[in-house]
Order: structure tokens, then sequence, then C-alpha cells
């Protein structure tokens, strides 16, 4: 099964996150964050997998907050899997987990207001 609009959104969160544009939030729950849209939203969440292994999932949201559907990084991989080419949504999507708490906890403003402080490099 292609899951072409899902990659998709996940690379366009990865860059708009990169460049501050897109607002996360914390959630009541540990190791999750959510986005708003104007009718929609979506929560990244890390949870453990089997083993010591963490997945990440991708849950979709409509209008009022119910869940409509929802991927992870092992249903991104199936199809490479088939094709015996290596898995690789695993980084991508921990990527995208490690910023969204970055942005939602403010650890990116935090460092940015350190490094204005300190001033520029001496040598």
């Amino acid at each position: 099964m292609a899951m072409e609009k899902q990659k998709q959104i996940i690379k366009l969160l990865i860059h708009k996150t990169s460049k501050s544009e897109v607002d996360w939030k914390s959630t009541i729950k540990n190791n999750e964050f959510q986005v708003s849209f104007a009718k929609s939203g979506l929560r990244i969440v890390a949870s453990e997998g089997e083993g010591d292994t963490t997945d990440y999932y991708i849950i979709l949201l409509n209008e009022d907050g119910s869940i409509v559907d929802s991927f992870s990084d092992v249903d991104l991989d199936t199809e490479n899997r088939e094709q015996n080419i290596k898995p690789k949504w695993f980084p991508i999507l921990k990527e995208l987990f490690d910023s969204a708490r970055r942005t939602a906890l403010g650890s990116e403003k935090i460092m940015d207001d350190i490094l204005i402080e300190l001033g520029d490099i001496p040598f």
C-alpha cells in the first residue's frame, strides 16, 4: 500500500518545523505533541514498541478533535520491506518527534536566548 500522502505530510512537517512555521504544543500525555490546522490537526507520539524499540505514530484528527486515522514508521516502511529496501522512516519520524518536542517545550527559544546573551565567538 503506497502511503504517498502520509510521506508528503511528514516531509512538509519536517521542513516547516525547521523553519519555525509549525506551532507544536504539548498534550496532557507524555511523549505526545500536537499541531492544529484550520479544520484538522495531528499528533506525533513516541510509543514503546517490541523489546527496547520505540515506534513513532502520526495520529490524524478531524475538526472535532476525534481520531480519524493513524500510521507509524513501521507502516511507512512496509512497502520498502516488501521491495527489499532498507527501512528509512524510523529516523525521519524520530527527527520530526524531536523537533516537535523541542518546539513545544521551548528549548529552541531557550537556546536562542542563551546565544544572544553569550554573544559572538571571540575567535
